[in-house]
This record gives C-alpha cells, sequence and structure tokens, in this order.
C-alpha cells in the first residue's frame, strides 16, 4: 500500500472521529463583567454589581449612558468647529518645524501659523483624509469632544531651505505609499522662497493628547 493511501485513509478515519464526537455548545445568556460608569436612567451612578444585577433581570444595559468624563460628554457637538482666527488663512500658509509621525497612508508633522507664531498646529497629508473628517464629525455629534480639524483644499507649507523640502517630501511619499506628482497632492513646488502648495490637506490644533480618527 503506498504512502499516498495510507495518509488519506488516516484522514478520513479522522474525519469521521471528529463528525461522530458530541457536539459543544455555550449559553448565550452569560452576563460578562459590565461597565463600572453606568448611569441609571433615573439618574444614578451604577457599580459593577448593581449593572450585573439589572442585566440578569433582563435590563439591556447597552440602553444606559456611561458618566460623563473628559472624553464623553451627554451633548451634540458641531459637525464641524469653525473659530474665526483659529486657522490660518490657506494662502499665508503655515512654517514646517518637524517631522512628527508616521501611520498606515498618512505623513504628520508639526507646523507653525506665520500670521500668528504663537499657534502650532499637525499637518496631515493622507490617504483617508475625508474618512478621518467624517469619522471626526461623526464622534463629535456622538459627544465626543475632539479636535474639528480644518480641511484645505490648498495649503502653503514653508520650509527653511530645498533640502528640507525635499526631505520632507521624500518621507511623507513613502508614509502615505504615493507619488505626489502623478496623484496631484502638490499643486505648486516654489524654489524661490522654498513653498510648497498641498491638496487635501488637514491642520489639527498641536495638543498633547492625540485622537486616533483613521480607525487604525
Amino acid at each position: 500500500m503506498s504512502l499516498r493511501i495510507v495518509i488519506v485513509c488516516a484522514l478520513c478515519l479522522m474525519a469521521l472521529s471528529i463528525a461522530s464526537a458530541e457536539s459543544v455548545s455555550l449559553p448565550l445568556n452569560s452576563v460578562k463583567k459590565p461597565a463600572q460608569d453606568l448611569i441609571s436612567q433615573t439618574g444614578a451612578a451604577l457599580d459593577v454589581g448593581q449593572a450585573a444585577a439589572l442585566a440578569n433581570q433582563g435590563q439591556d444595559l447597552s440602553i444606559l449612558n456611561p458618566a460623563e468624563n473628559k472624553m464623553w460628554q451627554n451633548r451634540v457637538y458641531p459637525g464641524v468647529e469653525d473659530v474665526p482666527g483659529s486657522y490660518p488663512v490657506a494662502a499665508r500658509g503655515v512654517q514646517f518645524l518637524s517631522e512628527e509621525a508616521a501611520l498606515p497612508f498618512t505623513y504628520m508633522s508639526r507646523v507653525q501659523s506665520n500670521e500668528n507664531p504663537n499657534l502650532f498646529y499637525r499637518l496631515s497629508l493622507s490617504r483617508l483624509t475625508h474618512t478621518t473628517l467624517m469619522r471626526a464629525a461623526l464622534l463629535r455629534k456622538l459627544g465626543y469632544y475632539v479636535p474639528s480639524p480644518k480641511y484645505y483644499r490648498n495649503l502653503r507649507v514653508f520650509f527653511k531651505s530645498e533640502e528640507e523640502k525635499q526631505s520632507f517630501l521624500k518621507n511623507a511619499q513613502e508614509s502615505m505609499i504615493s507619488d505626489f506628482d502623478s496623484r496631484g497632492w502638490v499643486t505648486e513646488d516654489n524654489t524661490q522662497n522654498h513653498s510648497v502648495v498641498f491638496a487635501d490637506a488637514v491642520l489639527e490644533p498641536a495638543v498633547a493628547e492625540y485622537f486616533d480618527k483613521t480607525g487604525k
């Protein structure tokens, strides 16, 4: 008997053994440990034991809100928060300061306003720009106070030198896995004042917390 036939017979016997074994089922009515910051429908704070007791009584815990905290409040924020003067004018642009982070298909850097040197921002160039903007707006509508990004159809970014600019372009394209020339990300490249006009650019306040809205 050939080795191939032996292997086939062994596999068949294994399949029959598995098929004849008793099936195992898990109950779906068990209650896992609930959140410890839920608020009852009467407005009272619930501890874990109280929440678990309500769940065992058939209460749907998913309809209960958590206690308000730094990240979430029981209110609806506007999808876009446009405060006059909080972001620079696109034509005047921003000054590149340093690279900040490289995420999948996204490149971030720290920039400074040319109009107000006291204002700093996080510049984001990403293939996920519009998805990120929609996700931020949805989170704000749900009560999550995340910074409202500012979208620029075209934004001018200034660099100290051509060397710095070329290094930025190289690193950004590698992080985004994209070619700026063929994809239209760069609408103007000025070698006299060492600036570049980027399409689909986003600015956010340069705060200590970073809210990942890419969903990655």
